[in-house]
């Protein structure tokens, strides 16, 4: 299998933790497993749904007062360390962001980014914007 092959390319080191449980969670996926037969061009079919039915109805999305960090972390290549700065939330809080004006989709990062205040020890609070205007 071609992705198996690239992503032993990239990871050689392996997976650990969160990592290794994201990892075996996708290659034992039927949706990406069987995408070249599942997925026609043109017709629709809610496999997103399905996929995010299987994640537990969580995305992650990167604070802002991490947008540097994680942008430095990505043009360096260190991708892991980049994604440890992704934090969960569920896709209903995801739609709550986004009607309240705090989150939006960072095209070049192709992450979705919260302006929700963000500490280590709370996580996010969705109730209050941050202070980190760049």
């Amino acid at each position: 299998m071609q992705l198996t092959a690239i992503l032993d390319a990239v990871y050689g080191t392996g997976y650990t933790g969160a990592s290794l449980d994201d990892f075996n969670r996708g290659i034992k996926n039927r949706l990406i497993n069987n995408f070249h037969r599942e997925i026609v061009a043109g017709t629709y079919r809610a496999w997103t749904d399905e996929i995010l039915d299987k994640s537990d109805g969580q995305i992650e999305v990167l604070p802002d007062v991490w947008l540097e960090r994680f942008s430095e972390r990505r043009k360096a290549q260190r991708y892991l360390e980049a994604d440890q700065l992704l934090v969960p939330i569920r896709v209903g809080q995801k739609f709550k962001a986004e009607k309240m004006g705090a989150l939006y989709y960072h095209k070049t990062l192709r992450e979705y980014v919260t302006t929700l205040c963000y500490s280590s020890e709370i996580g996010l609070d969705l109730t209050a914007h941050s202070d980190n205007f760049l």
